[in-house]
C-alpha cells in the first residue's frame, strides 16, 4: 500500500470514501472519544477558579436572565465558543436555567446554530447577537 503525498494520486471518487469512512464504526468511536474528552474539559473549566471570577466580575444586583428576567438560578451562557478560556463580556450572556437548558435543547435537537437557538429562545434578534459578537473580533 503506498502512502498518498499529493491530491492527484486520490481517487476521482474520493468524496465516496470519505463518506465512507465518516459512517464507519471506526470514525464514530473516535468522534464520541473526542467529544468526551471536549465535555471533560469543559466541565473541568465551568468548575474552575478562572470561570468563577469571570462570573463574579459580571454578576451584580440587577443580574437577570436575558431570556425571561428571572434573577435565580442563572448560568453564564457562551454565544461562541471561538474563545474558550479567553471570552471578552460579549461573547457571553445571562440565562436562568430554563432558558439555557432550552437553548440547547434548540441546538441539539432542533439543529440550530448556537446563535439560532440563543435568538428564538432570547427573543434577541438574530443580527443582534451577531453584532454583538463582531465586537469581539475587533478586540
Amino acid at each position: 500500500m503506498s502512502v498518498i503525498v499529493n491530491r492527484k494520486a486520490w481517487p476521482i471518487d474520493r468524496n465516496r470514501h470519505h463518506k465512507k469512512f465518516k459512517q464507519s464504526h471506526e470514525y464514530k468511536k473516535l468522534k464520541r472519544q473526542l467529544i468526551k474528552k471536549q465535555k471533560k474539559e469543559y466541565s473541568r473549566y465551568i468548575g474552575s477558579p478562572k470561570w468563577t471570577n469571570i462570573r463574579n466580575e459580571l454578576s451584580n444586583e440587577d443580574t437577570a436572565c436575558e431570556g425571561c428576567g428571572s434573577k435565580s438560578n442563572l448560568n453564564l451562557h457562551h454565544l461562541t465558543y471561538k474563545h474558550l478560556k479567553n471570552e471578552v463580556p460579549e461573547e457571553l450572556m445571562w440565562l436562568c436555567d430554563e432558558c439555557h437548558k432550552a437553548v440547547h435543547w434548540y441546538q441539539k435537537h432542533g439543529k440550530k446554530s448556537l446563535l439560532m437557538a440563543t435568538s428564538l429562545v432570547t427573543n434577541i434578534d438574530i443580527k443582534d447577537l451577531k453584532e454583538r459578537l463582531k465586537i469581539t473580533e475587533l478586540k
